[in-house]
């Protein structure tokens, strides 16, 4: 059974450095199971001299992707695209993240440890703190999502989030509401729905 992550990291104004240091999350992962899709969502006007993107050393689990141009909505567009066009086969799990997340180096190793002990699972969550005071913790049982639940917020079966889809791009809590959606598409059941009391993830 393949266990391999699919990882979208968009980013649009995070410096060079944000992006290399993200990088390097990554490739000290302990398991190395895992594809970075980098989705630079196009230029940013007044910064073209900010990303010297063909100079970094990307590592070979990592495709980079830029957009023609920007279309905003911190990057949700790209996602869903990105979402739509993942195989479910080849990468049967799905993470979104941003370039100024910082990445656990366990984070890959203790998410596949509980799909791999759990089969039943759609979903592993963490705890992320966030530089949004507003947001709250994730509940340890069913939502709600909003205003708690980031993009980087956990890990989903692939098939299950295409099924569930980004309907709410432009919307400020659309991360929240996809979260939502997933929970709405799995029956509402939240036992299909871990969520680790621990941090594996923070955001900048």
């Amino acid at each position: 059974m393949r266990l391999d992550v699919g990882s979208c990291t968009w980013f649009g104004v995070h410096s060079p450095e944000m992006l290399m240091r993200h990088n390097l999350d990554w490739r000290l992962q302990t398991d190395q199971r895992y594809h970075l899709f980098f989705l630079h969502d196009g230029p940013v006007e007044g910064r073209e001299d900010k990303v010297s993107v063909e100079d970094i050393d990307y590592g070979a689990n990592t495709t980079f992707t830029i957009y023609p141009e920007r279309r905003k909505f911190w990057g949700a567009y790209a996602r869903k695209e990105w979402l739509e066009s993942l195989d479910p086969e080849e990468y049967p799990f799905v993470y979104f993240c941003c370039a100024d997340d910082q990445i656990v180096p366990i984070m890959v190793e203790r998410v596949l440890q509980e799909f791999t002990r759990f089969p039943e699972l759609v979903s592993v969550m963490f705890q992320t703190p966030h530089h949004h005071y507003t947001y709250g913790l994730i509940p340890l049982g069913v939502g709600p999502y909003v205003n708690r639940a980031d993009w980087a917020s956990g890990v989903l079966r692939t098939s299950l989030a295409k099924k569930a889809g980004i309907n709410f791009p432009e919307d400020y809590a659309a991360d929240g509401l996809f979260w939502q959606d997933c929970l709405s598409v799995s029956g509402g059941d939240d036992s299909l729905f871990r969520v680790l009391n621990s941090s594996l993830v923070f955001k900048n």
